[in-house]
């Protein structure tokens, strides 16, 4: 009797352990992803920059990182360091998305003890799910059209991921990880255009945050990732153009090649743009498996011009791998009004990007902010900038 008993046991687990695997069975996927395995593939394959003239509509743009904002959204609980929101508090405003009363007096708590001024926070009621704290990826654009601010509210409903050359497909995070959703996530930018007080213009687009970089002058530069997605959503390129330019302003669309064996091809974790003219882009420890394929697009990015007609003058920023395959996310840092607030790994290649950070913009300050304890991980695709987001709609409250 014992025995059978065993043996019902050992068959209802190995089903249960079955049906999990087919369920999830994507979240090999996932594995890969986080350790950097999906490597296999020619990084000179599809690696030619292509830059596309649109047809946009007079007198609008999105306001870029460096231009003078009124504060920071960000999302509580804090994956963020208090250091740094207390700098931040400073002299701007602080937008904190809380899911509750509850939590609002919590974190007012936090802040308090931690010498953050209260008299330059404001706090946002939203929903709450796995992604609340991504709030570069989730919040929305800033755009003046004409002189009338709006803030850009773009469809916020995966993660996909991708290789070099994967011939537009993709997988997804939901697919790959039980319980995922980003449901409550993409409606919150409601809940902050509402505070505001500002108008929200929605966009049938994906136009995840970290995806994608504007100049203020037009240009909008997005990896082949982010024309992917929106295929698979069913809004083809000629559509995906046509809104960028007629709701967005972009004049230029700068399509990068994936620079990730398999990952969420993020720009913000492969460059970063200091202002109209200059970018600064990570250089990978020679032995890393997307060394090659990130030197070639550093080269091909040296020979497109800038708005004023000359080319990108190319910036490089050592990101040393602080795991295997792992390479420090110092290119994945936040320009905020005078400032600039880099992610820090506590290794010696700290004080190198540090470095790198003051010599490319002498007129800011710059500051290096390691995580705090019981706060994620910076890592090499999540890290200080996809956790911020600037806002810079006129706030009377």
């Amino acid at each position: 009797m014992l025995k059978a008993l065993v043996v019902i046991i050992a068959v209802v687990f190995v089903l249960f352990i079955a049906g999990l695997l087919f369920r999830y069975r994507k979240a090999f996927n996932f594995l890969r992803i986080a350790l950097g395995i999906k490597h296999n593939q020619d990084p000179h394959s599809n690696s030619e920059v292509a830059i596309y003239d649109l047809d946009a509509a007079p007198g609008v743009r999105v306001v870029p990182e460096w231009e003078h904002a009124l504060g920071i959204l960000v999302g509580y609980p804090f994956q963020l360091p208090l250091a740094m929101l207390r700098e931040a508090a400073k002299d701007a405003l602080l937008f904190i998305t809380v899911n509750s009363l509850r939590r609002q007096r919590r974190c007012t708590e936090k802040l308090r003890r931690h010498g953050v001024n209260l008299d330059n926070t404001r706090f946002i009621t939203t929903k709450q799910h796995i992604g609340y704290y991504g709030t570069r990826d989730w919040g929305p654009y800033t755009v003046i059209d004409n002189g009338r601010v709006s803030l850009a509210d773009a469809n916020y409903h995966d993660y996909p991921f991708s290789g070099y050359d994967s011939g537009g497909k993709i997988d997804w995070l939901t697919d790959s990880i039980p319980l995922f959703t980003l449901t409550h996530e993409n409606a919150a930018p409601a809940e902050v255009a509402q505070l505001l007080h500002a108008e929200r213009r929605e966009l049938k687009i994906a136009l995840t945050g970290g995806a994608v970089m504007f100049d203020g002058k037009g240009t909008l530069l997005v990896n082949q990732l982010v024309i992917d997605e929106n295929r698979t959503m069913g809004v083809s390129f000629e559509e995906l153009k046509r809104i960028l330019a007629k709701c967005l302003g972009v004049r230029r669309l700068i399509v990068l090649p994936n620079y990730e064996g398999w990952g969420v091809q993020h720009i913000d974790c492969l460059l970063k743009l200091l202002d109209e003219k200059r970018i600064l882009v990570k250089q990978l420890d020679s032995n890393h498996p997307d060394y090659e394929r990130v030197e070639t697009i550093a080269r091909e990015l040296a020979k497109v011009e800038g708005p004023d007609g000359e080319p990108y003058e190319i910036l490089r920023l050592r990101t040393p791998s602080y795991a295997p395959g792992m390479a420090a996310p110092y290119t994945n840092s936040f320009i905020f009004n005078n400032k600039v607030f880099v992610p820090n790994l506590d290794i010696p290649g700290d004080v190198g990007a540090l470095e790198t950070w003051k010599n490319s913009m002498p007129d800011y300050e710059v500051f290096g902010f390691t995580r705090d304890r019981g706060m994620h991980n910076w890592t090499y695709t999540d890290s200080l900038h996809c956790r911020t987001k600037a806002l810079f709609v006129p706030y009377g409250g």
